[in-house]
């Protein structure tokens, strides 16, 4: 993820509007959404999106549960404060 965030920090630096997509993957990266989300802001993004893992037969990700739509929504409004807060001239 490193790649990833020298370029938003490039792109921010360049006035670029920048977002990021998250794709919510219970039970792995659960709980490591609001460290992304906040190192994003830090650089400068100024949107994010997260989204729930469509588990697809035949992948890895086949026996994972997708996230309900409550879950979603929670992960969604914590996570915009942080994103409002950071880049407040939005």
């Amino acid at each position: 993820m490193s790649r990833q965030f020298e370029a938003l920090e490039y792109l921010a630096r360049h006035d670029v509007l920048c977002k990021v997509n998250i794709v919510y993957i219970k039970g792995i990266n659960d709980d490591h959404i609001d460290k992304i989300v906040q190192r994003a802001a830090a650089l400068g993004v100024a949107l994010t999106n997260i989204m729930p893992l469509i588990p697809t037969k035949n992948t890895e990700f086949e026996n994972i549960v997708r996230p309900t739509g409550s879950e979603i929504t929670v992960a969604r409004k914590k996570m915009r404060k942080k994103i409002c807060d950071t880049n407040v001239s939005l």
